[in-house]
């Protein structure tokens, strides 16, 4: 919230405890700081030593903020409410004021008789070498306030309005005045400006120029939300005041919707009075026509000030009392020539022609102003219209000429359809059924499409009454002139045409589309049966994120989980090689020139499978797959295992064998053999190392006895 001094327009400041602050039994202090360098005391009751001794230390107080509270200042002291004071107070507040060395002068408004005498007297025993200044009321004091305190030459925080005409001349007191504005609130375009205020939480005074158009109305009713919501809500707008004096003029459409939007206002904050001034000929010509149409009260009227005064008048007066107030000079009673003079002027109007061809020249004291220009207004609006109509009428000409021509050089069908008849076919249409366009134009809609297609198709789905806004796409079979079936796919949608509804429909031949599908359909119909049936595990998978997409029974039975599950999970749940192991085997599969590939899979139950795969593209439903046939080879990859096994065994053996039953080098002396590699070997040792027999050493019978003739030893 900001306060403005009407007079100067100078913001005004004040703290809570400033005001209404009670410093005695009888008397009351009110302190309030006027722009950059004034103080406006306005005391209240009677002043008593005490009280004024603690008026004149919040007095303190408020001098400490103005200026800085280094500079000088000037205060007005309103005595408008002060009933008397006594002869010490009295004393005391010379004394201060004398001794106050920032304080420039005091101003003394409204003064009672005595307190005037008292003042006059003051003057004589000053010796402060300071003048006292009176006033009669505060317009003359906050005059004088501003020419000694030299403020008029500062920068200084003022009210976005004029408000010299907002308070009423017999107001002899301060008033500050709540005045609110807001950059949000303002609305730029190139063709229309407004800038809007809101007074004392009541009055939103809006000042516009340019010319309004429709488009700017929501641009109004935004703004009107928004200088709502910066006011309590106890506070509605319900004066509004426009400034219409650099306004040029309404568009017609958007004066019907200002005024929609003015009503639509009134239901939420009832509107007291909307009042326009500075407006031209044209623009209240229309707001007198608006008059009788609004459930509020219009009032034109020539300036600022005789719109304050109708609020003021309206927020005080009696409603008891209904009360008129004449802002222009009483009008002349209308003679009987006038009325004759008007009659014959309308009665020459040519409606069918553009303009007036008579001079409507007239003041505005003339009894039959109004109505003159109201006629004037009424005739250029149905310009406008006829006008408007004619360039409708040209663009929908121009628009049908451009459509023939699209549609006949258009490789798409168009027709146009109303009440089971054709209004029109292109050439397209022709070549597609096989009828000249005049035997299509005369053939039924309702005949020509299949039978079993005829009620979809008419009944149903033609009229878009759901969404008006969006063509409706068809397919049909239809009957060519040669007996041919052919498949027709169309958009539909509901257009203006000849000053009425019809149904634009947008066809194609699309029989070659059906025959595709319905041969894409039965292979996939012989894939699945093949997919589902197979005993052997296949699996579908989205080759670019890995999921499985299907999976045929024998995987469910193979694998473990249920379909969901499975369908649900990515190969990688399922093979357990690395990305690396996966890319050596395909590359080793690449090397041996084999498409099958060797992976180890992982059962629901945890068990690790050994499989072979087979993969290869498959197309389903317009996306690409990979189509894998899984064999588990575990069992074959043990018996494998084991073959190999025994194959090495049996070849490391054969070599042994071979070594033992050659011709071996022997020293027939030493006793001693050869090896392979020319180093001479002990027997024992030799046998063991070629051999898997272990070498025992003992004596035979004939070495015992001949080298051990005294030992017995054991034939065995």
């Amino acid at each position: 919230m900001a306060l403005y001094c009407p007079i100067t327009g100078y913001e005004v400041f004040s703290h809570p405890e400033w005001l209404n602050h009670k410093v005695s039994d009888t008397f009351t202090s009110n302190f309030r700081i006027i722009g950059h360098s004034i103080i406006y005391s306005s005391p209240k009751g009677h002043a008593d030593l005490i009280g004024t001794k603690k008026s004149l230390a919040l007095n303190a107080q408020v001098a400490s903020v103005v200026t800085g509270g280094i500079g000088p200042y000037v205060q007005i002291e309103d005595y408008a409410h002060l009933h008397g004071s006594s002869l010490s107070a009295r004393r005391f507040i010379t004394n201060t004021f004398n001794n106050s060395k920032r304080r420039l002068t005091i101003i003394f408004c409204n003064l009672s008789p005595p307190l005037s005498i008292a003042i006059k007297i003051g003057r004589r025993f000053n010796t402060s070498g300071k003048y006292l200044h009176v006033a009669k009321h505060y317009k003359d004091a906050i005059q004088q306030a501003v020419e000694l305190s030299g403020q008029e030459n500062l920068p200084q925080d003022t009210a976005p309005i004029d408000l010299s005409k907002y308070i009423a001349d017999h107001y002899h007191s301060l008033v500050p005045v709540d005045v609110r504005s807001d950059d949000a609130w303002e609305i730029q375009t190139p063709e229309f400006s407004n800038n809007s205020v809101v007074i004392d939480q009541c009055i939103l005074h809006s000042t516009t120029k340019g010319f309004l158009e429709p488009e700017h109305i929501p641009h109004i009713e935004r703004m009107r939300d928004r200088c709502q919501s910066d006011i309590p809500d106890t506070s509605p707008i319900k004066y509004f005041v426009i400034d219409a004096r650099k306004m040029k003029g309404v568009n017609r459409l958007a004066r019907a919707k200002y005024m929609q939007s003015l009503k639509n206002w009134h239901q939420r904050f009832p509107i007291r009075m909307f009042i326009l001034y500075g407006a031209n000929t044209f623009i209240k010509t229309a707001a007198h026509l608006a008059k009788p149409l609004m459930p509020f009260k219009i009032r034109i009227v020539n300036d600022m000030a005789q719109a304050f005064q109708l609020i003021r008048k309206d927020r005080s007066k009696n409603l008891s009392k209904p009360y008129r107030m004449r802002l222009q000079p009483k009008s002349a009673v209308i003679a009987h020539d006038d009325i004759e003079k008007f009659i014959a002027l309308f009665s020459r109007i040519n409606w069918e022609q553009e303009g007036i061809q008579h001079s409507l020249n007239i003041g505005e004291d003339h009894p039959l102003y109004f109505l003159y220009q109201s006629i004037k207004l009424v005739k250029e609006e149905l310009d406008d219209l006829f006008k408007e109509r004619r360039i409708f009428e040209n663009a929908l000409q121009q628009s049908e000429d451009r459509f023939r021509t699209l549609a006949e050089s258009s490789p798409s069908a168009f027709l146009i359809i109303r009440d089971d008849q054709f209004l029109y076919v292109n050439s397209t249409w022709e070549k597609i059924i096989g009828y000249n366009k005049k035997e299509a134009l005369a053939m039924s809609p309702r005949k020509l499409f299949y039978p079993y297609a005829e009620e979809t198709f008419l009944k149903n789905n033609i009229t878009p009454a759901t969404s008006p806004d969006l063509p409706l796409r068809h397919e049909v079979k239809i009957i060519t002139k040669d007996a041919q079936a052919k498949w027709i796919g169309f958009i539909a949608k509901e257009i203006p045409y000849e000053e009425a509804t019809a149904i634009l429909l947008i066809a194609a031949d699309i029989t070659e589309r059906k025959r595709e599908e319905e041969a894409r359909r039965e292979s996939e119909e012989r894939y699945r049966s093949l997919f589902e049936n197979n005993h052997s595990v296949m699996l579908l998978i989205d080759p670019e994120t890995g999921n499985i997409v299907d999976a045929n029974s024998a995987a469910i039975a193979y694998y473990g989980w249920s379909h969901k599950q499975i369908t649900h999970m990515q190969i990688a749940d399922i093979n357990t090689f690395t990305i690396a192991q996966v890319n050596r085997e395909m590359e080793i599969a690449k090397q041996e020139n084999r498409k099958n590939l060797y992976f180890k899979h992982r059962l629901a139950n945890a068990d690790i499978r050994d499989v072979e795969v087979y993969s290869g593209p498959i197309k389903m439903h317009g996306k690409q797959l990979l189509y894998s046939i899984i064999h588990d080879i575990t069992e074959r990859k043990i018996v494998e295992t084991e073959r190999n096994q025994l194959i090495r065994d049996l070849q490391v053996a054969l070599k042994e064998i071979k070594t033992l039953r050659g011709i071996l080098p022997f020293c027939s002396i030493c006793k001693k053999i050869r090896d392979d590699k020319g180093y001479w070997e002990k027997v024992d040792v030799y046998i063991h190392k070629y051999s898997q027999a272990d070498i025992s050493h003992s004596l035979c019978p004939d070495c015992a006895q001949k080298h051990y003739p005294d030992l017995q030893f054991d034939e065995e």
